[in-house]
């Protein structure tokens, strides 16, 4: 079971299933007169891989489409564009950089958090430099920035 927060966005309800690779949508269905739990990534629930960081950020007056951010145990990430009232779900898969020749030198993906409009994601950077082994975690995105 994975226990990652659910996340509010654009009037509904976003939470990872117990499987580790469905991203649901909870929300009220006037038709039925009941909740549903749609599986808004059924064709992509290959990039949701082991889960442990979700993080959704809402839409500006600019940028009509909001944007949900998982990272996976692998240090990649499902990146989720959103627009449900046009119910517009596209996915891409993030993978951070990995250096073919010194493939020591790479970059995963650790977690993620929006505070107000901005993306922060924390991500660990190995470098082998020198004959010296060097970590670094930090980051940060802006919702100009994001152009995935």
């Amino acid at each position: 079971s994975f226990n990652l927060e659910s996340k509010a966005l654009d009037g509904a309800t976003l939470f990872i299933d117990g499987n580790g690779n469905t991203l649901r949508q909870y929300l009220y269905n006037f038709n039925e007169d009941a909740y549903t739990s749609n599986d808004i990534s059924v064709l992509s629930s290959h990039l949701i891989n082991n889960p442990l960081d979700m993080a959704a950020l809402d839409g500006t007056s600019s940028e009509d489409s909001s944007w949900v951010f998982i990272i996976n145990q692998d240090g990649s990430a499902a990146v989720l564009n959103t627009v449900r009232a046009q119910d517009i779900n596209g996915f891409t898969k993030w993978l951070p950089y990995v250096d073919s020749v010194r493939p020591e030198n790479n970059t995963f993906l650790e977690s993620c958090s929006v505070v107000g409009k901005e993306l922060y994601v924390v991500a660990k950077i190995t470098a082998l430099i020198m004959g010296l082994q060097l970590q670094l975690s930090c980051g940060i995105l802006t919702q100009s920035l994001i152009r995935l």
